[in-house]
């Protein structure tokens, strides 16, 4: 049995784009939540990433 890891970003800057490409890369990790203060850039960063939930 494998645990899958959720993790949630808070930001959307080249760092937070750097950690997002290697969740969504490695095994048993999955990219579920990312947060900004505004909304239209977490919502397009969890676009890009598949990200479920963007919030502010």
């Amino acid at each position: 049995m494998t645990n899958t890891l959720r993790f949630g970003i808070v930001g959307t800057g080249f760092i937070a784009r750097v950690i997002a490409e290697a969740l969504v890369d490695a095994k048993n990790c999955a990219l579920v939540g990312v947060a900004s203060r505004s909304i239209s850039r977490a919502q397009e960063f969890g676009q890009q990433f598949g990200v479920i939930n963007s919030l502010t």
